[in-house]
């Protein structure tokens, strides 16, 4: 199953399935350049967006991830993500590209 697949059957939405994939790309980002797993604000202040903004982006992937830490999925698609077309894309690019990734993701 997709990671896409996933997030949309837990959220139900498109729109949260995505935000929940920036989020995995955008919060392990900030963990690979701080060398530690940061805290809303460092994830907000790192990518120049609002807090209410992080805190929005962090529910959806509580929703579309429930039984999965966000720095879990990471490590699974940052391998995938090296080396590939998308590796120096956009964010969204890359929230897509981890969106079309398998893997063993059950839903519960």
């Amino acid at each position: 199953m997709s990671f896409f697949t996933y997030a949309y059957q837990h959220s139900r939405s498109t729109t949260s399935a995505l935000n929940a994939l920036r989020f995995v790309v955008e919060f392990g980002q900030v963990n690979d350049v701080l060398g530690h797993e940061p805290d809303m604000l460092e994830y907000a202040t790192f990518h120049g967006v609002a807090r209410s903004l992080a805190y929005r982006r962090r529910e959806a992937y509580r929703t579309c991830f429930p039984h999965q830490e966000p720095i879990t999925v990471w490590e699974i698609a940052r391998e995938q993500l090296k080396g590939s077309v998308f590796e120096h894309a956009d964010l969204r690019g890359q929230a897509v590209f981890v969106g079309s990734l398998v893997s063993n993701v059950k839903k519960r």
